[in-house]
């Protein structure tokens, strides 16, 4: 496939064996790059998959070969936004649910939940700057 065909790469985070949708400390973090392709179709490769070491060798590696044709091609890490918000919300909301406190959304202030959250914050980055918490 040629570097050319490639329109966007979105770095980000999940995490695997979570009981509940928001606990952050359940299971491991799974490192995900997805390309989206001039086309419209994607291509997503995680650190489960291809274990860390492989990963990371991998995305450091497409990211050089990228820096000559990056003005083309956006570069993206964490969630989409509205799947940000989507989760943030649903995040408070279950917080407070869990801890039982009505006025007080305490989500953002446990250590696990501002981790994910700057992971997976939407943002711009440099190829030739990758985010060192988006790599195993």
């Amino acid at each position: 496939m040629p570097f050319s065909r490639i329109s966007r790469v979105r770095l980000f985070c999940a995490t695997r064996g979570r009981d509940s949708p928001f606990a952050t400390n359940d299971g491991p973090i799974v490192f995900c790059c997805e390309l989206r392709l001039a086309d419209g179709q994607r291509i997503m490769l995680s650190s489960d998959l291809a274990g860390h070491y492989l990963f990371r060798d991998f995305v450091s590696l497409l990211h050089q070969r990228l820096v000559p044709i990056r003005r083309r091609i956006k570069f993206r890490a964490g969630m989409s936004w509205p799947l940000f918000l989507g989760w943030l919300v649903s995040g408070i909301g279950y917080s407070n649910f869990s801890f039982g406190s009505m006025f007080l959304p305490l989500f953002p202030l446990l250590s696990e939940e501002r981790l994910a959250f700057r992971r997976n914050r939407p943002r711009r980055y440099r190829p030739d700057r990758i985010p060192d918490f988006l790599l195993p």
